[in-house]
C-alpha cells in the first residue's frame, strides 16, 4: 500500500474528533469499521484489520488531554511552583507559566515581577478556568488552555520569589533567546527589532496590532512566524557547511543536521508548524543515507501523526492546520513541477504560492472568517528576500552581543529587505479586490472544497467518474447558498452574550444585517469594549463588515456603549432611537457627535412607526410622542416581525410603563425580557398579554446584581428560559413560521 502512514494518520483523526465531540458514542467506531471491511474487500490485505487501534488511541489520548476540570472554590487560592516560560500578551499583561505539583498553571500578572526561567515562586489571586466559547465563532479558551497542559489560570495579586531550581539545558536555552533579544533591540530600531525578533527567536509578543495587520493583509503572515521556510534555510546552511567539511559520512551529516535542527527547533519555541518541518526536513535528509528516495507527502504524514500523538488537541489548533494544509499545496505544487521538467524561477514561486494560498483558504476562512490572495503576488518579491534577512538577522544577532556596531553592519541586509517588504506590503494591502471577509463557512463546505481540489490536482481527468465527482462536488458547493437564499429563506435572530447588557443581532437570507443594542462594561476600556469583544467578532463570524440598522433602545452604558467602537469598525447606514429627549445623557450626545462625523444616518420612532425591510418589520410600540421621564422609562419597544413569527425587544422598560403597551398587539414568539430580569420589570399581565413560549434574559453570569430575580423567574414560569450568561447566545433560527432555539454552551 502507497503512503500507509496517511490511512493510519486517517483512523487516528477519526479517534481524536470522537475523543473532542461524541464522548461515548459509537456511531463513528461503526462507521470507521465498516470502512476497514470495505478495504479489506477492496485491497485484500489483513492488516487493515489493525487500524481501528489508531482510532482507539486516539480517542483515548484526546479524552486524557481534556482530562477533568480542577474544582475550584471562588476565592482567593495561594500556591507555589517552577516558572518555565514567560512572555507577555498584545496588552502588556505577563505571561507566566510554572510548574506545580498538580500540574501547569498560568499566572497572569500586570507587571514586570523580575522573574526568570527556574525562579520558585509563591502566588496568590484568583483562580479561574476558562469556559467554552459563549457566542459563535469566539475564541475557545478552554480548548486552548487543554492544548497548552494547563490547569487554570492565575490572575496574581502577589508574586514572591522563594528559591532557584536548576533547569538545566532549558535555563541555557533560555538565557541564550533573551542574550539574543537584547542584542536584537540594541542592534535594530523598535519596530524592525520586534520583526527580527519574530524571525530569529521566535518571540512575537512586541509585534504591533498594525504590523500584524500588515504582514495578515499583504499576505506574508508567514514572515512573522517562523515556519518551514525558516527551517529550510537554516537547514540548509548547516547542511552546506558540514558537506563541505567532509561529503562522504552522509549518515552522520544527516544526524548531525537533525540533531541540530531538533536543538534550534526547542530554542524558538516548538510551535506546530516548526515541529512539522524539523521532521519533515530530518526525514528528507535521512532518506538519501538508508537507500530510500523522499516523499514530501508521506514525511508530512508522518510529522503530523507523530505530532498529534504528542498532543492530540493540535488537530483543533490553526496554526496546524495552516502549516500542513500550506505544505500540501507546496509539496504538490513541487509534483507538478517535476512531471512538466520545466524550470522557470518566478513562474515556479508564484506557482508554489499559488497552490500554498488556495488550500489555505478554507482554513484561514473557518478561523480569521476573512482570506487573502494577496500572497500570490507579495511573495514574488517576499520569498527570494527571506534568506537575507533571516540570515542577516540571526548574523546580527549574534554579532550584536559582541558589540552593538558590529551588529549594525551585520543587519543592514535585513533592514533595507524589511524596508522593501513595508514598500510592497503596503502598496498591495490596499487592493481590496485581494482581501475579503468570509464568515466562517461549514465543516462540510471546506470537506467538499478540498475534495475538488484533490481531483482537480491528483485525479485523471480523463476519466468519467473524477469528472463526474468534480462537478456533483462544485454543484453542492453553489447549491447550498442558493437553497439558504432562495428556498429556505431563514432568518437569525441571535442574543449575544455580552456579559451584563443587552445585544441581539438579525440576519436574513440577504445577508441583511440589523443589530438591537451594542452592550457596554464599565471595567472595560473604551476601544476595547463590547463592541470590539463580541458584537464585530459576531459579524465578522457572519461573514460581514456592515449593520443595515443599529437600534438603540435608550442610552444606557450597558445597552449603547458598543456602539462608539462599532462606527470605527463598521459601516452602518442607519442608526434609529425612540424620539425621546435623551439630551442629559452624555453617552448619547457622543453616539450623536460620532455618528455625524461618520455620516450615518439618524432616524427617532415613537409608538406606530415602523421600519420595513423587504418582508422583516421593525414596529416602533412604545414611548408614544411627547412622553417624559428618566432614560429607562423613555426605553425603546420594539416588535420585530418575519411572516408569521415575531421578536419584541423591551430595553429597560419597567412595570409602570408597561401598563401603557397593554391596548397594544405585543404577542410574540420570543420575549427579550426587560431590565436583564430585574424585579421592577416583566410584571405577570405583561407576560400574559406577550403570550411568549420563548424568554430570553441578557444577564451576566454571577453579576452584582442578583439578576434575573427569582421574582422575575417565578412570573416567567411555564415559559421556556434562557439566560445568556449561563446558556450562552441563545440564537433562534426561523423560516417565519416554524423556528428552532441553539444555545452556544
Amino acid at each position: 500500500m502507497k503512503r500507509p502512514v496517511f490511512i493510519i494518520l486517517i483512523y487516528y483523526i477519526a479517534g481524536i474528533i470522537a475523543g473532542r465531540y461524541l464522548k461515548a458514542d459509537a456511531a463513528l467506531f461503526v462507521a470507521m469499521v465498516i470502512t476497514t471491511l470495505l478495504l479489506f474487500r477492496l485491497k485484500r490485505k489483513r492488516v487493515l484489520f489493525a487500524l481501528p487501534v489508531f482510532m482507539v488511541l486516539g480517542f483515548a489520548l484526546t479524552s486524557l488531554s481534556i482530562g477533568e476540570d480542577v474544582v475550584l472554590a471562588d476565592t482567593n487560592i495561594t500556591i507555589s511552583g517552577v516558572v518555565k516560560d514567560i512572555t507577555i500578551s498584545e496588552n502588556g499583561t505577563y505571561r507566566i507559566d510554572i510548574t506545580t505539583d498538580d500540574g501547569a498553571v498560568r499566572v497572569m500578572a500586570y507587571e514586570d515581577e523580575n522573574l526568570n526561567t527556574g525562579d520558585i515562586i509563591e502566588v496568590s489571586g484568583k483562580a479561574k478556568i476558562p469556559e467554552k466559547p459563549s457566542n459563535p465563532g469566539a475564541f475557545d479558551d478552554y480548548t486552548y488552555m487543554k492544548m497548552k497542559g494547563l490547569k487554570y489560570r492565575l490572575y496574581a495579586d502577589n508574586i514572591i520569589k522563594t528559591g532557584k531550581k536548576d533547569m538545566g539545558y532549558f535555563s541555557a536555552i533560555v538565557k541564550l533567546r533573551n542574550t539574543l533579544n537584547e542584542s536584537i533591540d540594541r542592534v535594530y530600531n523598535d519596530e524592525n527589532s520586534a520583526l527580527i525578533k519574530a524571525l530569529v527567536t521566535g518571540d512575537k509578543s512586541y509585534i504591533s496590532d498594525e504590523t500584524r495587520t500588515l504582514y495578515t493583509d499583504g499576505g506574508a503572515i508567514h514572515v512573522l512566524c517562523v515556519s518551514g521556510l525558516h527551517v529550510g534555510i537554516i537547514a540548509g546552511i548547516i547542511f552546506f557547511i558540514i558537506n563541505r567539511i567532509s561529503n562522504k559520512a552522509r549518515l552522520l551529516s544527516a544526524l548531525l543536521v537533525s540533531a541540530i535542527l531538533f536543538v534550534y527547533m526547542i530554542f524558538i519555541g516548538s510551535a506546530p508548524s516548526v515541529v512539522r518541518a524539523v521532521i519533515m526536513a530530518s526525514l528528507m535528509f535521512m532518506a538519501k543515507p538508508v537507500g530510500r528516495k523522499s516523499d514530501g507527502l508521506n514525511n508530512m504524514f508522518i510529522a503530523a501523526f507523530l505530532i498529534l500523538l504528542g498532543n492530540p488537541l493540535l488537530l483543533f489548533n490553526s496554526g496546524f492546520l495552516l502549516s500542513f494544509a500550506t505544505v500540501t499545496g507546496i509539496v504538490l505544487s513541487i509534483t507538478k513541477r517535476n512531471e512538466n521538467g520545466k524550470d522557470n524561477y518566478f513562474a515556479d514561486i508564484l506557482k508554489t504560492s499559488f497552490f500554498a494560498t488556495i488550500f489555505a483558504l478554507p482554513i484561514t476562512a473557518y478561523y480569521f472568517y476573512s482570506v487573502s490572495v494577496a500572497g500570490v503576488l507579495t511573495n514574488l518579491v517576499v520569498l527570494p528576500l527571506t534568506p537575507v534577512v533571516v540570515i542577516s538577522g540571526i548574523v546580527s544577532a549574534v554579532m550584536g552581543v559582541f558589540g552593538t556596531t558590529l551588529g549594525v553592519v551585520a543587519a543592514l541586509p535585513a533592514v533595507a529587505v524589511l524596508k522593501v517588504y513595508d514598500i510592497v506590503l503596503n502598496a498591495v494591502s490596499t487592493i481590496s479586490l485581494l482581501n475579503g471577509i468570509t464568515g466562517r463557512p461549514s465543516v462540510f463546505m471546506c470537506v467538499i472544497y478540498y475534495a475538488v481540489l484533490i481531483l482537480l490536482i491528483k485525479g485523471d481527468k480523463r476519466k468519467t467518474v473524477v469528472k463526474s465527482a468534480i462537478v456533483l462536488c462544485l454543484t453542492v458547493m453553489a447549491a447550498v447558498p442558493v437553497a439558504d437564499r432562495f428556498v429556505l429563506k431563514n432568518v437569525e435572530v441571535v442574543f449575544l452574550d455580552v456579559g451584563q447588557g443587552d445585544c441581539a443581532v438579525i440576519t436574513d437570507y440577504k445577508n441583511n444585517t440589523y443589530v438591537v443594542d451594542t452592550g457596554g462594561n464599565w471595567y472595560y476600556d473604551e476601544d476595547e469594549n463590547t463592541g470590539s469583544r463580541y458584537v464585530y467578532p459576531y459579524l465578522q463570524y457572519k461573514g460581514t463588515e456592515e449593520i443595515d440598522i443599529l437600534f438603540i433602545s435608550h442610552p444606557d452604558y450597558d445597552h449603547a456603549m458598543g456602539s462608539l467602537e462599532l462606527m470605527d469598525k463598521c459601516t452602518i447606514s442607519k442608526i434609529v432611537f425612540a424620539d425621546f429627549d435623551y439630551t442629559e445623557n452624555e453617552l448619547y450626545n457622543r453616539i450623536i457627535e460620532k455618528a455625524n462625523d461618520k455620516n450615518v444616518e439618524i432616524t427617532y420612532v415613537s409608538e406606530g412607526d415602523k421600519v420595513i425591510e423587504d418582508d422583516l418589520i421593525f414596529e416602533c410600540m412604545y414611548p408614544q410622542k411627547g412622553m417624559e421621564g428618566d432614560d429607562n422609562e423613555g426605553s425603546m419597544v420594539l416588535k420585530f416581525t418575519y411572516k408569521d413569527f415575531s421578536v419584541l425587544f423591551t430595553g429597560d422598560l419597567g412595570i409602570a410603563q408597561e401598563v401603557n403597551l397593554m391596548d397594544n398587539n405585543i404577542e410574540a414568539d420570543v420575549l427579550k425580557v426587560a431590565h436583564h430580569g430585574s424585579a421592577y420589570s416583566t410584571s405577570k399581565d405583561f407576560i400574559d398579554a406577550v403570550n411568549c413560549d420563548i424568554a430570553v434574559i441578557p444577564a451576566g453570569k454571577n453579576n452584582i446584581y442578583g439578576h434575573p430575580t427569582e421574582e422575575v423567574l417565578e412570573r416567567l414560569e411555564g415559559k421556556e428560559v434562557f439566560v445568556t450568561g449561563y446558556d450562552g447566545a441563545v440564537t433562534v433560527k426561523t423560516n417565519g413560521k416554524d423556528y428552532n432555539v441553539k444555545t452556544e454552551k
